[in-house]
């Protein structure tokens, strides 16, 4: 007698699942997150938040079922035998990926902020201060590097030129 259903991965975000499930406790109706079921011949596999032991019983076990399961199946293949010399030089706009991307806070808020904000004034003077304390000239705000940073570290600042600047 079977005390246990199988549900699926409510989580799951990669294909693998498709052949696995965790089990589900019929008198209680708990969910054991702790071991995956294998639909093709009911084994269980340890389950500890990544997909490699589920990877590695498919292509131990279930070789020509399914094709081979790597640890890189979800990276864009563009970016699969990049250099770090290369990765400039990569135009992200044409990667694409099997699912979907997460969209960023600043994506979904979408404004930038205004000269006078209390935000971006706290970071106009963050920037002043990096610049005397470290005497550094006023035109490396006009960097693109270093506005580059500053954007990617807030992309609803507005990098103020280095005329702009106030101490």
């Amino acid at each position: 007698m079977v005390d246990f259903d199988l549900v699926q991965n409510s989580k799951a975000w990669s294909a693998i699942w498709t052949h696995f499930a965790f089990r589900k406790s019929k008198p209680d109706g708990k969910i054991d997150e702790a071991i995956a079921v294998c639909r093709l011949c009911d084994a269980h596999v340890k389950f500890s938040g990544g997909t490699t032991n589920l990877a590695y019983h498919m292509n131990k076990h279930h070789p020509g079922k399914c094709g081979s399961y790597k640890m890189t199946d979800n990276i864009p293949s563009i970016l699969a035998n990049v250099s770090l010399s290369d990765v400039d030089n990569i135009d992200l706009s044409k990667v694409k990926t099997s699912q979907p991307i997460q969209r960023t806070l600043p994506g979904l808020i979408g404004a930038k902020y205004s000269s006078h904000s209390s935000r971006a004034l706290h970071i106009t003077d963050k920037v002043c201060r990096f610049i005397i304390k470290e005497m550094r000239p006023y035109r490396i705000v006009d960097s693109p590097e270093f506005r580059d940073i500053l954007h990617t570290l807030d992309p609803r600042y507005n990098v103020p030129g280095r005329n702009s600047l106030q101490m």
